[in-house]
């Protein structure tokens, strides 16, 4: 029996269970008999203690996998002496590479100082990263830089009948909104949306912003950033081109049944809910209901992602986020054209791209950035116009939009977790014969 472990921080235990997935997968399909346990820490718990507990449990593995994410949310494990060293093969798996870089260049604690990356990461027996944008930058740092695909998931979710975008379209996302993804990236999509449809008369879209809603604090600056407390103070004082609702109040107007009971009259029920499109949807947290969380995943036509970099003045970032993994048969990505950007489109993704590369503003040249107004200074946004006239192009040609999507969803098949899996345990056995 082939035994692995991975270890976690916290913010990272859902990557982590949906590898065990695909390792559980592979040992019930293949020929391997494979065990995998979790060790992940719990913020609660002293982070040594954890360290120290964990360590007396890892010499039984056959390889060990050790997560970092490089997200200033984490308490990373990575750093503790006492867990890593361990006589067996093991890996670290790095989420964000340029964020930990970036950490690593500011000297930021607990990562190590850029001079000391090197001895850091001599200390495994190879680097994983996500994609390939940076294993160029890695390989300066260590012999043994390999890229293993972040995997598709929810693929089981599945629409009956190819998407009607032309009746309902909707452009959003269900994810964590904070310093990665703002909620006023929609704000201004929309605001572009609605000056071209004054023009054209031209639109049944919907803008939809649904999830978890987080107040960060631009590097630099004491001045907290509360996009959705903001949005709601600004809806009260004046008009504000919105629409709230909670996760629960929607789940309950499903269990009724008498508002909508599936994606294509919830979309529609949320077109009229929005004014035909006039107002953006904000939905607070997720649904607890499994059914009613494929609803809105199904209903989803366009998965806006728009990451940035809070270390580099909110630049595009490197980022392969779950949220763009899950369900990719059910929607086309939005996404800032980077780096990151062209490894997933690599991956078999029919990424709309929004091109941003302006010289950026520092962010030191604005002090006073306001908390009572949601929008940064325009050079902080893009030009949305090109990639909402090719949303537009695709609601019109619908069959198009539904070819992409069966094209992703057959090269996610074959880039699921199961492959995740195989691709480690190819990695270990390499590993194994090298020693």
């Amino acid at each position: 029996m082939t035994k692995i472990a991975i270890v976690s921080p916290k913010t990272l235990e859902p990557y982590a269970l949906l590898m065990k997935g695909g390792f559980l997968w592979d040992s019930s399909h293949g020929s391997l008999s494979i065990q995998v346990s979790l060790f992940t820490h719990d913020p609660n718990q002293e982070i040594l203690t954890f360290s120290i507990e964990t360590a007396d449990k890892l010499d039984e593995f056959d390889g060990i996998i050790y997560q970092l994410h490089g997200s200033h949310l984490e308490i990373p494990v990575v750093f503790q002496k006492e867990l890593i060293n361990v006589n067996k093969p093991r890996v670290i798996l790095i989420h964000r590479p340029e964020e930990v870089l970036e950490r690593s260049k500011r000297g930021e604690s607990p990562y190590p100082d850029i001079s000391k990356l090197s001895e850091f990461l001599a200390q495994f027996s190879a680097v994983v990263l996500l994609g390939e944008c940076h294993l160029k930058a890695y390989g300066e740092h260590h012999p043994k830089c390999v890229c293993i695909p972040h995997g598709f998931y929810n693929l089981n979710v599945i629409p009956e009948s190819e998407k009607d975008i032309q009746r309902v379209c909707i452009v959003g996302a269900v994810t964590s909104f904070s310093d990665m993804r703002w909620i006023s990236d929609l704000f201004k999509m929309h605001e572009k949306y609605m000056e071209k449809r004054q023009e054209t008369g031209e639109g049944r879209i919907v803008f939809y912003a649904s999830g978890s809603f987080k107040p960060f604090k631009p590097i630099g600056s004491e001045i907290e950033m509360d996009e959705l407390k903001t949005l709601k103070k600004k809806a009260e004082r004046e008009e504000m081109p919105v629409i709230f609702f909670t996760a629960q109040e929607l789940q309950d107007k499903f269990s009724s049944g008498t508002e909508f009971n599936d994606a294509p009259s919830f979309k529609e029920w949320i077109f009229t809910a929005s004014g035909e499109g006039r107002k953006v949807v904000v939905v607070e947290g997720f649904p607890a209901s499994e059914e009613f969380k494929e609803i809105q995943l199904e209903s989803l036509d366009f998965n806006v992602q728009l990451y940035r970099e809070l270390l580099l003045d909110f630049k595009p970032k490197i980022e392969y986020s779950g949220s763009l993994h899950s369900a990719p048969h059910l929607n086309l990505p939005v996404v800032f054209y980077s780096p990151s950007a062209v490894d997933v489109k690599k991956e078999g993704m029919e990424i709309l791209k929004v091109k941003f590369d302006p010289p950026f503003p520092q962010l030191s040249s604005f002090p006073a950035l306001d908390p009572k107004e949601l929008f940064f200074p325009n050079e902080f946004y893009p030009d949305f116009e090109p990639v909402l006239k090719e949303i537009q192009r695709l609601q019109r040609e619908r069959g198009e939009y539904n070819e992409k999507l069966r094209r992703q969803h057959e090269k996610a098949q074959s880039l699921g977790f199961q492959f995740v899996a195989y691709s480690y345990i190819k990695l270990f056995k390499e590993l194994k014969s090298d020693k």
